[in-house]
């Protein structure tokens, strides 16, 4: 018997068993659900890894450890504002021709994009610093925040 005919037995028995309530697709789903599982069990190979760690934590705790690793991740990232700040000022000094608008000489506005690109830079590594200094910001240390024991009292 081929696996056509196979499969075509299986829904007539499928069709004759339900009285005639099942319907052609309902046959063809339960079919092939059976099909899924034996597939599945034949050809799966199933690993036990029992030893695993429970952490039981109210949601206060959870709460407050990671908003404390969120902040640690935004101080890791917040030297790119100023970083974009500093490129954009840096492109306009290489690239503009100041000239006299808004009532202020030209001069004048070269010398406040140099003071902005100035200030841009010193916030930049400022803020470099900071996130090269900072904790490190992966999944490994939240775990670690959520699992560390408080003392009593």
């Amino acid at each position: 018997m081929s696996a056509n005919d196979k499969i075509q037995n299986d829904l007539e028995q499928n069709i004759n068993n339900k009285n005639d309530t099942t319907t052609l697709d309902q046959a063809f789903r339960a079919n092939d659900n059976d099909q899924i599982l034996n597939d599945v069990k034949n050809n799966t190979k199933l690993i036990k890894v029992l030893s695993q760690n429970l952490v039981i934590i109210s949601v206060d705790k959870i709460r407050l450890a990671y908003t404390d690793h969120m902040s640690h991740r935004s101080v890791r990232d917040a030297w790119l504002g100023p970083a974009g700040i500093l490129v954009s000022m840096l492109l306009t000094l290489v690239t503009a021709s100041f000239s006299d608008a808004f009532g202020i000489a030209g001069a004048t506005w070269k010398a406040l994009f140099i003071f902005g690109a100035i200030s841009a830079a010193i916030w930049t590594a400022k803020l470099a610093y900071k996130a090269a200094t900072s904790k490190p910001v992966d999944v490994e240390s939240f775990i670690k925040k959520i699992t560390v024991d408080e003392p009593n009292g």
